[in-house]
């Protein structure tokens, strides 16, 4: 969102570390290369089954290795299509999630609208959270999806999530 005109933004959490080196390059790659490819989530690899913050298990689903990396796997994210744009839905968690602010990398044309729509300004990060997950899954229930049904992922771990609270207080943080 940038008047340089990038293409991809990534949106990585103060409480997430890469736990490795990694090369992004494969994760722009995809995004440039598979146009039905809506965004790349760090936070998920086939290993994870559980996500703690819905209570939620469910297994990876159907995964197609991207043939220029085959480190990177594409899968189609499943939606309540017979919903309409205008209803309200719950929301789509775990390998459905369209965006997780932990570590998604997205192209800035999908979410550039929203950002600029924001009013009035959003105080907290659940409401900032809230608003961009009801927003996206009602541009993909349009009778013409506004967005691409398929995301990625890495085939190994990549992130590391450590307890807030491990990095001491916040205020005394930001001062240094």
């Amino acid at each position: 969102l940038s008047a340089e005109g990038l293409q991809h933004v990534l949106f990585l959490s103060d409480t997430v570390v890469l736990h490795t080196p990694i090369d992004m390059s494969a994760a722009l790659r995809v995004l440039d290369e598979r146009r039905e490819a809506f965004s790349v989530r760090l936070d998920l690899n086939p290993r994870i089954d559980f996500f703690p913050e819905a209570q939620l298990l469910s297994s990876a689903p159907q995964l197609q290795a991207f043939a220029r990396d085959p480190q990177v796997l594409l899968w189609t994210r499943w939606y309540d299509k017979s919903k309409m744009a205008f209803e309200t839905v719950p929301r789509e968690m775990g390998w459905d999630a369209i965006l997780d602010w932990t570590a998604t990398i997205v192209r800035t044309e999908h979410v550039q609208h929203f950002f600029s729509a924001l009013l009035p300004p959003l105080n907290t990060a659940k409401e900032l959270d809230d608003k961009a997950a009801d927003w996206l899954s009602r541009r993909q229930r349009m009778k013409r999806s506004e967005l691409s049904h398929k995301s990625a992922c890495f085939e190994t771990p990549l992130l590391v999530a450590i307890d807030p609270e491990a990095l001491g207080d916040a205020a005394a943080a930001d001062t240094l």
